[in-house]
């Protein structure tokens, strides 16, 4: 589901400055928190950007896992941004009162 690659454990410690990138999945719901909430433990104390172009649903589990990730990324002193969200994710960031709870940045795709 939220595999990756280029975040398994056996990758070489990566220079904190760089940013890391995760794909999220399309469906973010319950199932999905427990996971999400371990790979972003593990992204903590360096820039990352979440690419959630994917995302065709949205539960409040993982949305709240995303505004509490926003909030330690900047207690951190790093930048956590959701980039290219979906229409749907849009849609209910929107009708939660979300949109302003999160760094997120529409792309040119």
């Amino acid at each position: 589901m939220l595999s990756n690659p280029e975040l398994s454990a056996a990758s070489a410690a990566p220079d904190p400055a760089q940013v890391r990138r995760l794909d999220l999945p399309a469906r973010l719901d319950s199932n999905a928190a427990e996971e999400l909430a371990s790979i972003l433990q593990g992204l903590r104390h360096r820039p990352l950007v979440l690419d959630a172009r994917a995302v065709d649903q949205a539960g409040a589990l993982c949305l709240q896992l995303l505004v509490s990730a926003q909030r330690q990324w900047q207690a951190d002193g790093e930048t956590l941004s959701i980039e290219s969200p979906s229409t749907r994710l849009t849609g209910t960031l929107g009708l939660l009162g979300l949109s302003d709870h999160l760094n997120v940045t529409e792309t040119g795709e």
